[in-house]
């Protein structure tokens, strides 16, 4: 979906990756398939730009459909209400960046989690059954290792 991350045919459920190091557990940022396309869900960007409703419509059908925990984070930065860098942004970067940060992002993540319970990624690793994680290696990923 984007250049600088995500990899399009990657699993969207924990799987466990071999490497020539040992093994690796990757818990995959949420995305949903909607209409055949992937929509990411996961990124603190995603809940800062769409609205709400959309939001948590979309979370719940991913839920629905999976029975899986999805994987959410924000960054620190989406909190911070002083906006640090912003007047050497350009309009279209400044958007991008803050659009929605501070409060916003405050008042939505409070809101889900109210709604939902949170587990960290060491609970979710912990009480994954080996049924829950495919354990093939992404052909993807194959000649990156």
């Amino acid at each position: 979906f984007r250049h600088r991350y995500g990899v399009p045919h990657a699993p969207t459920i924990p799987f466990r990756l071999e490497t020539p190091r040992g093994s690796l557990m990757e818990f995959p940022v949420t995305s949903i398939d909607l209409q055949g396309s992937k929509i990411p869900l996961g990124g603190g960007a995603y809940l800062r730009f769409y609205p709400g409703l959309f939001y948590r419509f979309l979370l719940r059908r991913y839920m629905l459909r999976t029975g899986a925990v999805p994987v959410l984070y924000c960054h620190p930065w989406e909190f911070d209400r002083k906006r640090p860098g912003r007047r050497e942004m350009s309009p279209v970067q400044r958007f991008r960046q803050y659009h929605h940060t501070g409060r916003v992002t405050e008042r939505r993540l409070r809101a889900l989690l109210a709604r939902y319970r949170s587990v960290t990624l060491e609970e979710l690793h912990r009480d994954l059954s080996d049924e829950d994680v495919s354990v093939s290696v992404p052909q993807v990923y194959s000649t990156s290792l």
